[in-house]
């Protein structure tokens, strides 16, 4: 806990610059009733701009990795004995293409790409295949350390979602993937839909939501 004006704060921080994934963390994490006077920060607030390293095989070993490199850093300037560190590592795997772009997903087609020119190079990659044969799937890790959890032992929230990509781009609502993405048994794509039709079914949404759920317990 920090004080702020004689008031305890929860201080929960995101390890992360996108501003995308802040929007989404946010929105989220309000839903947390139980905790009064909670503190959301991230990387940008603080002053960092170091880049951490992805250089694990899976999802789940980025989320450590990253978590591990912030930890460090915002230990010591900030000590995060009683404060609560967040990273994510997510991304989409498309069955056709074996898989790609996986733990790839932020740098497909190469780091300089934007995120629209990543979208116009894997729907390129795919404009051969057939409707019925482009499942894909979304996938979120999130790693959680401080306030009594171990950097070397994280708490691992992970969630995935199923569905197709979409022959064209579909909306503006979301960043990265999320016009091309339609969850199964929708008919939009996660771009498309409303912040409130997102939280119930993006898979960010929904691994955040299973923290929420450990922290309210």
């Amino acid at each position: 806990m920090v004080k702020s004006n004689g008031i305890k704060r929860q201080m929960i921080i995101l390890a992360t610059h996108n501003s995308g994934k802040i929007k989404e963390f946010k929105r989220n994490l309000t839903n947390i009733t139980n905790i009064k006077n909670l503190e959301l920060l991230h990387l940008n607030q603080l002053g960092v701009s170091i880049i951490a390293e992805e250089s694990g095989v899976s999802f789940e070993e980025n989320a450590k990795q990253k978590l591990s490199t912030y930890f460090e850093i915002l230990d010591a300037s900030l000590g995060l004995q009683d404060k609560i560190l967040i990273s994510e590592d997510s991304g989409l795997k498309v069955s056709s293409l074996n898989g790609e772009p996986g733990i790839q997903s932020a740098r497909y087609g190469g780091k300089s790409l934007t995120d629209a020119e990543r979208v116009e190079y894997l729907l390129d990659k795919m404009k051969e295949i057939q409707s019925n044969e482009r499942n894909a799937q979304f996938v979120c890790v999130i790693a959680v350390a401080g306030f009594g959890i171990p950097v070397n032992k994280p708490k691992i929230f992970k969630s995935e979602v199923e569905g197709s990509i979409s022959s064209i781009q579909k909306g503006t609502n979301g960043f990265g993937y999320d016009p091309l993405f339609i969850p199964i048994g929708h008919k939009k794509t996660l771009a498309e839909m409303s912040n409130k039709e997102k939280n119930t079914i993006s898979h960010r949404s929904l691994a955040i939501n299973k923290f929420i759920n450990f922290l309210s317990n």
